[in-house]
């Protein structure tokens, strides 16, 4: 796999890999969940997905980070906000900026790369979020409701 070769000729301990950044969907094998898979197949410790994309209908890629325990820090577009949802007690896996503003990107990442607290705490939350998330079977019946109910 490249990722592993680039990680093993880069010299990096992949445990000291506090970060992965995917903003490409353009080719295959690109797709921003996609990087979420790889991310784990790396063995890289359980950072953050992050993406800086301008749209994002559904936000897979989310719900592939959580489905991993791994918290999200992403502008909040489309349905980024529902796809990173909330547990029972109202805490949310990972950080939402508004859209286009590189400043408060800046922000939240100096913020979970400088304090231990908030990544020990949005990587709790995104473990507990990720029991809460639905299984195949029940995405897959939801979507087959959805389209016969539009097909009349």
């Amino acid at each position: 796999m490249a990722g592993a070769k680039a990680v093993s000729e880069s010299g990096v301990d992949p445990a000291a890999i506090g970060v992965m950044i995917n903003t490409s969907v353009s080719r295959r094998y690109l797709e921003p969940s996609t990087a979420v898979a790889v991310h784990h197949a790396l063995g890289l410790p359980r950072q953050t997905a992050m993406m800086a994309k301008a749209v994002q209908r559904y936000g897979m890629v989310v719900t592939e980070a959580l489905a991993r325990g791994l918290p999200v820090v992403a502008a909040e577009v489309g349905g980024l906000a529902g796809a990173l949802g909330q547990c029972a007690d109202g805490a949310r896996p990972g950080m939402l900026v508004p859209p286009e503003d590189p400043t408060a990107l800046s922000a939240a990442l100096r913020a979970w790369l400088s304090d231990g607290e908030l990544r020990g705490r949005l990587r709790r939350v995104a473990r507990e979020r990720r029991e809460s998330l639905p299984g195949w079977s029940t995405t897959a019946s939801a979507v087959a409701a959805a389209l016969v109910a539009v097909s009349g």
